[in-house]
């Protein structure tokens, strides 16, 4: 690329110089073509980037529907691009709404946990003999 503007330069010193506006148009043909690459490739990434912020609310979303009992757990990806300031609270709210809930599937876990102690304490009886079954713990 240096040697590219190295001659460019060059060549539009000379053409200045000389008054050509042929090598002045041979120039901008030589470079036009690059400076629409590189203007295409920042919109490219100007693009990319506004899709990536717009998938920040819908991960939110996801994430708060997610808190419900019957939700099922589902693979994700983060977005490319860090959080968008205007979504911090938000997402701070959730950050604790989701702690709450894994303190209370902790306490589930454990209730599960005792009754599987208690169940294991019952001896083993015929399948057709009644059981009495004392579950004050």
């Amino acid at each position: 690329m240096r040697a590219l503007y190295t001659f460019v330069t060059q060549t539009l010193i000379g053409a200045n110089i000389g008054r050509d506006a042929d090598r002045t148009r041979a120039c901008h043909e030589l470079i036009a073509p690059l400076r629409d690459a590189w203007h295409e490739a920042a919109a490219q990434a100007e693009r990319r980037a506004r899709m990536t912020d717009a998938a920040w609310p819908a991960l939110l979303e996801r994430f708060e529907q997610d808190l419900g009992a019957d939700a099922s757990v589902r693979p994700w990806a983060p977005p490319s691009t860090p959080l968008p300031p205007e979504l911090a609270d938000r997402a701070g709210r959730l950050l604790a709404r989701q702690q709450e809930r894994i303190r209370e599937v902790h306490d589930e876990l454990d209730a599960l946990h005792r009754e599987i102690v208690a169940l294991r304490r019952i001896p083993p009886v015929r399948g057709d003999a009644p059981a009495l079954l004392d579950l004050d713990l």
